[in-house]
């Protein structure tokens, strides 16, 4: 249950889209005349992070997780600002069981997730997912902030309810594990 949003969204949800312009000569294709390329406007130019996410996306659909990591990793460096990439280098590295890698970037991934309008859900999962490695790190204090936070948005949240269960055997408050 811990890892429902890695799976919803996995790594290759970074894949990006942007529209595309038209070819100069679609005009003249669909039976109107062409453009003169001089009146045209020219195609906004890319973030410096583009070539680093797709390259990274591409590393990530042919095996090599590593670096496709660093790809997304040299991208968030140049600006690239997704919850939903934070959360994932995140799980990445708390799958590598780099815990505080993985608690800065899932720290890192709410804040974001907020501003790109996330459900009480995701926000839910992603708060577990944080208070999980902090866990890990026997950091119980933010582990307790932030599986109650993942409770509050989401009440019913098997995940967070075994977290908790878990926090306080960690912490020797078995019968509040109960």
């Amino acid at each position: 249950m811990q890892r429902a949003l890695h799976s919803v969204f996995p790594l290759s949800a970074l894949v990006l889209t942007l529209a595309v312009p038209a070819p100069r000569n679609a005009r003249a294709a669909a039976g109107a005349p062409a453009t003169p390329a001089s009146s045209l406007p020219s195609a906004p130019a890319r973030p410096r992070w583009w070539a680093a996410v797709e390259e990274g996306n591409r590393l990530w659909e042919a095996g090599e997780r590593p670096a496709a990591v660093e790809k997304w990793e040299e991208a968030v460096e140049q600006g690239f600002r997704e919850g939903i990439a934070f959360y994932h280098l995140g799980m990445y590295y708390r799958d590598q069981e780099d815990y505080e890698r993985a608690a800065d970037y899932l720290r890192q991934s709410i804040p974001f997730l907020q501003s790109d309008g996330a459900s009480p859900e995701i926000l839910a999962e992603a708060h577990a997912s944080l208070a999980a490695t902090f866990l890990k790190l026997r950091e119980y204090g933010e582990a307790y902030i932030n599986y109650q936070k993942a409770l509050k948005r989401r009440p019913d949240f098997p995940a967070a309810q075994l977290g908790m269960g878990t926090l306080y055997l960690a912490m020797g408050r078995y019968a509040a594990a109960e």
